[in-house]
């Protein structure tokens, strides 16, 4: 995409625009019956070409959707989840495991130690949640500002101190 074609913060309103989310909510199976304030975790990441004549938010969701639509719902709504949880917890988990572990070969022995917390009840102790509350890029999520953060209680996503 060439620079300039999406104001700072356009995206972000777009996709948490409660109406517009109720409008894709009736076009896919996987976001019905949530209830969500974000497509955050449902915009498929990749390289995709828009016509910057169109609306190129609005283009842009729509394929990321759809692509998520192919590349994970086709595939993980035939899948039973871990026990205990629904498609939609496993990919809230998934997003947080993508983001806490760099690497992919840690992945698996990562999303399984978090497994093992939620199943008992134990705080997930996973640092790059308690960044999501604050709004803060992925890169901006450092280990001094987990640091700062790590012992307020009033983050709900901060899975350091509440479960």
């Amino acid at each position: 995409m060439s620079k300039g074609l999406i104001t700072s913060g356009a995206y972000v309103a777009f996709v948490s625009d409660i109406a517009l989310i109720s409008k894709y909510q009736t076009r896919y199976a996987f976001l019905q019956n949530l209830k969500i304030k974000s497509l955050e975790g449902f915009l498929y990441p990749d390289t995709y070409k828009v016509d910057t004549e169109k609306d190129v938010i609005d283009q842009l969701v729509y394929l990321q959707l759809e692509t998520f639509k192919k590349r994970v719902w086709e595939k993980a709504s035939t899948i039973t989840p871990p026990q205990g949880m629904d498609w939609y917890s496993s990919i809230i988990l998934a997003s947080i495991v993508e983001k806490e572990e760099r690497s992919n070969k840690n992945r698996p022995t990562v999303a399984g130690i978090l497994m093992k917390r939620l199943q008992l009840g134990t705080l997930v102790g996973a640092d790059i949640s308690l960044c999501y509350f604050f709004e803060v890029p992925y890169s901006d999520c450092t280990p001094n500002f987990i640091a700062r953060n790590v012992a307020d209680k009033t983050n709900p996503y901060n899975t350091r101190a509440v479960r």
